[in-house]
């Protein structure tokens, strides 16, 4: 069965760095075992659930190159956000079998300031073989705004847009309302003046008359 499933390449750290909590089998090692050849791959419960009737331990995947990498685990994916949508099908493989580039590095802290920002980028900077180019550290709701709640931003710019464009367009109904009030009842304001009715009076007559 041809299927389709994201891939992330990833470290044996990532498991506690996002929060996903292992619901059955194993997570990968730190290290690769010498002369093992066999591909290892972590999935999600929505993968397991729509591609595996909610098991999948033991099955195996083959990608269009032909190589198969064995399921090994299952892990619950945790929700980022209140918004945040539904989990996409995802299969992780362990960066010690291959990796992709450019890759993300996420690092969980309980402190997080512009220190901590340069002293990570002079660490990175110094890693052997890093081009000259300096590397980009985003904290993770920033990214979080930047990617998965990008959805989220527009509808919320689209529907402050439309609030605001409705309150302007009702101020000015208003006063055009209240124009075309004066000028229906303007003998009788000049009557009104006239006999020295007082400015707020006829202000708040033209109101009443909207």
């Amino acid at each position: 069965t041809s299927i389709e499933m994201n891939v992330n390449f990833v470290s044996p750290g990532y498991l506690s760095a996002m929060g996903l909590s292992l619901v059955g089998g194993q997570w990968f090692p730190e290290h690769g075992v010498a002369g093992e050849c066999r591909h290892l791959g972590v999935i999600n419960q929505e993968a397991a659930d729509l591609y595996f009737g909610g098991k999948g331990l033991g099955a195996a995947l083959i990608d269009n190159i032909g190589i198969r990498t064995e399921i090994v685990g299952i892990v619950r994916s945790q929700a980022l956000g209140t918004f945040e949508q539904q989990a996409q099908p995802t299969i992780y493989i362990p960066m010690w079998w291959e990796h992709a580039s450019p890759m993300t590095l996420l690092i969980r802290s309980s402190m997080w300031n512009g220190q901590m920002m340069d002293r990570l980028r002079g660490k990175i900077g110094s890693v052997p073989g890093n081009g000259p180019a300096s590397p980009v550290i985003t904290p993770l709701d920033t990214r979080l705004v930047e990617s998965s709640f990008a959805p989220l931003r527009i509808a919320s710019l689209i529907f402050g847009t439309s609030t605001l464009t409705a309150f302007v367009l009702s101020i000015f109904g208003l006063l055009s309302v209240q124009s075309d009030t004066e000028r229906q009842r303007q003998r009788e304001l000049a009557v009104r003046i006239a006999l020295g009715a007082q400015r707020r009076h006829i202000f708040f007559m033209a109101i009443n008359a909207i």
